[in-house]
């Protein structure tokens, strides 16, 4: 049983966990289902210092059987690094180095398959590199095991382990920072945001105590691009989901402010290395750096390196079919300088609430619900209402809900398209309404749907890109349209589906009031079943409601590339519904050789 370091203490405490000194859950021995797991494994995750102390994180890969146990406390590991990897020199300094740090390592047995994983860490006892094979044995001493949780890992049931090139392939050269200044190259900028999960390696040295330094190496997960990388283009962000409270490799950033860490790209066989300064990002400094999220890590690098072909698995083809990404993953956290971040407007200090003043219901799952704002608010026709709802639901922690799994990570922030406009001749208002569909398993939309006149909640501000108002290169091409046609009209095309008809709302309503002074012409296409096809009668107004193509799922015909208008490439296009129909558009589109971005 190991005690918490007082890094691991001062995070738990931040979160308002008082937990006791001793780790329950660490053993001092590898139990025989962990030595067995490891001896079944065609890749083990690798954590080790350099020469100035930096985790770096690797990978190691070979047939199974490449790790052997010898016992509970030995695990020897026969295979083939890549003569770039940092490994091949992090070995050799743990061989000849008197300091004993230098001999730490920490272990991760993972298999993507099922989400099984497993822990160790310990001593580099000895290890053999043969430069001309890139064959590498190893001797570790494990002194700590532990079994680790499924949630955030992404299950891939076709990896292949492949023969490593040991050497550098001219036509795709290994590309490393020269100076602690230089920044991700767009290749590794892509890989980056691109990628599902990370693996980070940690340390915590304690000088008093040598014998109580170790080494963490942990598997950090998500939907692709949970992985931030901020304006420097040198730094990562990452935010912390809920986890098991043990905070061991963000206690070892707290105390010692270094990580290192690799991110893989299956489909490639490609890897980035970093290793850096790590910090660990808190509260209102969290939402201010990556909103939504309550914590957070920065890893800024000082040296990065990426190796082509050099992860040593891949997927077996080149699209992933054999992919499942975990039902705990939360939705992507943007850095607040990224276009899609949620840019809050309200001052995080200062809490404000709205009042709920008239609810008007549609159908049996939606409602228009009106709120008195505590403040008067300017908003444009498509931009959203965000507001909190934290305080009505409970802050008990969970390690894992089967039935919400969603839950475990929900900060209780929600938006929603305001589907009212601001009263004529006025550039603010503070009643404003919101159109909400009830959601099987939502806990926000349930609450608000049952709730009466009187409900309280936090107005955290309005924002939204989602508006008529042109950019300026749109506004050029509307002056040479003037010039060129004085007579022709503003050209949109509108494509909803389901609830998404509420992203358009404000939109007709602006419209239809604007009409007599500047008439635009709009093409409205709308796929709905059932009820939500009531919606464009409720919701449109009749001048407008003309000009809405409905097609109702599994009545008459069904919305395809032909439904699209031949003049779509002289109209702006704007799309609010499901993603299944969003991706079929944005093929439609690039079939008539328009834009879809």
């Amino acid at each position: 049983m190991a005690n918490r370091h007082v890094g691991e203490q001062t995070v738990q405490l931040r979160q308002g966990y008082n937990l006791p000194a001793e780790n329950p859950y660490m053993m001092d021995f590898m139990p025989p289902q962990h030595q067995f797991f490891f001896n079944t494994l065609i890749y083990f995750i690798f954590g080790t210092l350099d020469t100035s102390g930096r985790p770096w994180t690797h990978i190691l890969t070979g047939e199974k059987g490449f790790i052997t146990p010898r016992g509970e406390n030995l695990l020897y590991i026969k295979t083939k690094l890549h003569t770039n990897d940092p490994l091949v020199q992090n070995l050799q300094n743990a061989n000849q180095s008197p300091d004993p740090s230098s001999k730490l390592f920490a272990g991760l047995g993972i298999d993507l398959t099922n989400r099984r994983r497993n822990k160790v860490n310990g001593q580099i006892l000895n290890s053999k590199f043969n430069p001309d094979s890139g064959i590498t044995e190893i001797l570790l001493l494990t002194q700590q095991s532990l079994g680790n949780c499924p949630k955030y890992i992404t299950t891939r049931s076709n990896l292949v382990q492949f023969d490593l090139n040991p050497f550098n392939n001219s036509q795709s050269p290994t590309i490393r920072s020269q100076s602690e200044n230089d920044p991700f190259p767009p290749v590794v900028q892509n890989l980056i945001l691109s990628a599902d999960m990370l693996f980070l390696s940690s340390r915590h040295i304690d000088t008093t105590h040598p014998t109580e330094s170790d080494m963490q190496v942990n598997h950090r997960g998500g939907n692709p691009g949970f992985i931030r990388i901020d304006k420097d283009l040198k730094t990562i962000v990452f935010p912390d989901y809920s986890g098991n409270r043990l905070y061991q490799s963000l206690g070892n950033i707290e105390s010692d402010h270094v990580a290192g860490v690799f991110v893989p790209d299956y489909k490639t066989g490609d890897i980035v290395y970093i290793t850096g300064n790590a910090e660990n990002i808190y509260d209102k400094q969290a939402q201010d750096l990556m909103p939504g999220a309550k914590l957070c890590t920065k890893l800024t690098a000082t040296t990065w390196i990426y190796i082509p072909n050099g992860l040593g698995i891949k997927t077996t083809s080149e699209i992933d079919k054999n992919i499942n990404y975990s039902k705990y993953n939360p939705p992507i956290y943007y850095l607040s300088h990224e276009k899609q971040s949620r840019k809050v407007k309200n001052d995080m200090d200062q809490k404000l609430f709205a009042k709920l003043i008239k609810i008007k219901t549609l159908t049996d799952t939606v409602s228009t619900f009106t709120f008195k704002l505590p403040i008067k608010a300017h908003y444009k026709p498509g931009q959203h209402l965000i507001l909190g709802w934290k305080h009505h639901f409970s802050n008990e922690y969970q390690h894992m809900d089967e039935y919400n799994p969603q839950s475990l990570n929900d900060n209780y922030i929600r938006s929603w398209t305001i589907t009212s406009i601001l009263p004529p001749n006025q550039s603010s208002t503070d009643e404003i309404e919101v159109t909400v569909k009830k959601v099987k398993n939502g806990a926000v939309s349930r609450l608000l749907h049952e709730s009466r006149i009187g409900l309280e909640v936090e107005y955290i501000g309005i924002d939204g890109d989602f508006t008529m108002e042109e950019t300026e290169k749109e506004k050029e091409k509307e002056e040479n349209k003037e010039e060129e046609n004085k007579e022709e009209k503003r050209k949109y095309l509108f494509v909803g589906g389901g609830i998404g008809i509420t992203g358009f709302i404000g939109m007709l309503k602006e419209m239809e009031r604007k009409e007599e002074k500047e008439e635009r012409d709009v093409v409205f296409l709308y796929a709905g079943r059932g009820r939500d096809v009531e919606l464009v009668r409720e919701l449109v107004g009749e001048k407008m409601r003309e000009r809405v193509e409905v097609f109702e799922s599994g009545k008459g015909k069904r919305m395809g590339e032909e439904s699209v208008p031949e003049d779509v490439g002289e109209r702006m296009v704007y799309l609010c519904g499901p993603e299944r129909l969003g991706s079929a558009v944005r093929l439609w589109l690039k079939n008539k050789n328009v834009d879809a971005g």
